[in-house]
């Protein structure tokens, strides 16, 4: 495998500034060092898929996930994580903590750390090395929440499947049980996404206006309360019965319900009714895609239930209920996501918010991935970039989006940068 002349420049923290530094200069290293972590990575029998790293090295291995797409999942018995030394703050903090502590370095050079959960161990002498105590620090003091968890109360279970928890940011949140998805994060950190979380903490201000458009039980609903204050306003969209109803308790349960408004329907592009599948272990992911829920039950064995739920055109929904503006718009509906934005264009278009959203190729067709980007790009002149784990984002590309198995979108219209 032989990979391109790349012009050669420095690879450690102590000379690579990644907040100076472009994108395109943190990528330009020599090429013998990408084509060393490979050798590696094939050595030690790495194919499986089990690898993270940045998004560019899956043009010469098979990368499963890249930066801004790893999770906690993909820390499993048989991974390994290749932290670029200029670019190791596209990586939550909070997942590099965890990496540092359950993997061990397996490979190094100038530009490369390799963390691996077995196989050989780099010699701790190595010169390559010196920057894991810099890596460790960073991750500690970057973390997404000031409070620990032993500064929050335990999690309380409830009965009839339900647990109450405290956040990082002293919310209190009833949540199920059961789920897969949310709650353990809730109950061991605090928080669920730290790269959302932290965005959304920069971003909202005193007065904003927000929606959540797929709200589900209130994790960042909440925040957004919270964060908004008493001269701000929440409008909180979620279909699921059960789980509009914890919506609901959770902005009532800190003090919310004055500032929000919680509406229990399906977002799309028109009214009417239609099928949810309901999942039964993770809460997070019930859809209104067919196809999503096959996946579901395909790849996570996961059992579905179908119920009927009411839909609405959102900017006849928001006109109803006087929304007559939003700063933000978060929306994360499982594949469901352009029709929901076709219903809201005449609102998008007169309020101009700012939108994050999820971007998963796997629950979209190309064609649906091609004509949501274009909407968003082309049709309302939105710049489209990727949420690190910090909080932060990059300008991002349709095609780099359709490269990585998962990832989160700030969208800012051009004329409000």
């Amino acid at each position: 495998m032989v990979l391109p002349t790349l012009e050669a420049r420095p690879g450690s923290l102590a000379t690579v500034d990644p907040d100076k530094a472009t994108r395109e200069d943190l990528s330009r290293v020599v090429d013998p060092y990408w084509q060393a972590v490979v050798d590696f990575l094939v050595a030690q029998g790495f194919e499986d898929g089990s690898v993270v790293g940045p998004v560019e090295m899956a043009e010469f291995y098979p990368v499963e996930n890249s930066y801004t797409s790893f999770t906690a999942s993909d820390l499993k018995s048989r991974c390994a994580l290749i932290v670029h030394k200029g670019r190791y703050k596209e990586i939550s903090p909070d997942l590099m903590g965890r990496a540092l502590d359950r993997l061990h370095p397996g490979f190094a050079n100038e530009v490369f750390i390799v963390l691996t959960s077995d196989g050989p161990v780099e010699d701790p002498r190595s010169p390559h090395l010196g920057d894991l105590e810099a890596l460790k620090r960073w991750a500690s003091s970057q973390a997404p929440v000031a409070a620990s968890a032993s500064a929050r109360m335990g999690a309380t279970y409830l009965g009839r499947d339900e647990v109450l928890v405290e956040t990082a940011f002293g919310h209190l949140m009833t949540l199920i049980a059961s789920d897969r998805s949310i709650t353990p994060h809730m109950i061991r950190h605090g928080y669920y996404d730290p790269g959302i979380t932290s965005l959304l903490r920069r971003l909202l201000k005193p007065g904003m206006d927000y929606i959540d458009v797929g709200a589900n039980v209130g994790v960042y609903a909440v925040l957004a309360a919270g964060c908004v204050g008493s001269t701000g306003s929440v409008v909180a969209i979620e279909a699921n019965p059960r789980i509009a109803l914890l919506l609901e308790d959770n902005l009532a349960l800190n003090g919310f319900d004055t500032r929000s408004q919680t509406l229990k329907v399906a977002a799309s592009h028109q009214d009417g009714q239609m099928i949810m599948y309901e999942f039964a272990r993770h809460a997070g992911s019930h859809t209104l895609v067919e196809a999503v829920a096959a996946y579901g039950i395909e790849k996570h064995a996961e059992e579905v239930r179908e119920i009927t739920v009411p839909a609405r055109q959102l900017t006849a929904l928001f006109s109803e209920n006087n929304i007559r503006s939003a700063d933000i718009m978060k929306i994360d509906i499982e594949g469901f996501e352009l029709p929901a934005l076709q219903g809201a264009e005449d609102f998008i278009i007169k309020t101009r918010p700012a939108i994050i959203m999820e971007w998963s190729p796997k629950m979209m067709t190309v064609e649906t991935s091609e004509e949501l980007f274009g909407l968003l790009s082309e049709n309302w002149g939105y710049i489209i970039e990727r949420i690190a784990g910090d909080g932060q984002s990059v300008t991002t590309s349709y095609a780099e989006l359709m490269n990585i198995s998962h990832s989160d979108i700030l969208c800012t219209p051009t004329d409000r940068r």
